[in-house]
């Protein structure tokens, strides 16, 4: 079964760390399995298939947001004034509005949503909504808290 599970997940890379995690949740299966609400082999199917499949989202959630972290290392070997020539022609490339440009550039700068919308004499929701836009413009996903 948990070979099978292995061949049908398409799991290949640490596979033995995957056969490991099979194994727990098989021993954790003979503990949890109650015989009055069915057959042990759909029990421990279902749950080893479960374990496995929660272990691969949380690797690809970690891979992603190392990956996020290289990324941004590599700007923060970058001179900040390469950095807004690069947004700059990322601004113009998308066609952002100038009112997102002023976000972005105002959010490269350090500045919060609230120190731009009292210098650009708007409201805190209206320079998120130029965020959203450019963001989306841009092609980048904000992580959600």
């Amino acid at each position: 079964m948990i070979f099978y599970l292995l061949k049908h997940l398409n799991i290949y890379k640490d596979r033995d760390e995957y056969i490991q995690i099979a194994y727990i949740a098989l021993w954790e299966c003979t503990i949890a399995f109650d015989p009055k609400k069915g057959n042990f082999s759909s029990f421990a199917f279902a749950s080893v298939r479960g374990k496995l499949i929660n272990e691969l989202k949380r690797r690809r959630k970690h891979e992603e947001r190392n990956e996020y972290k290289e990324v941004a290392a590599s700007y923060y070997e970058t001179p900040f004034i390469e950095l807004v020539d690069e947004w700059e022609r990322k601004a113009e490339e998308k066609k952002l509005t100038d009112l997102q440009k002023k976000w972005l550039f105002s959010a490269i700068r350090g500045e919060t949503l609230q120190e731009i919308a009292e210098r650009n004499n708007c409201s805190v929701a209206a320079v998120k909504s130029w965020r959203k836009q450019a963001l989306k413009k841009l092609g980048i996903k904000r992580k959600q808290k």
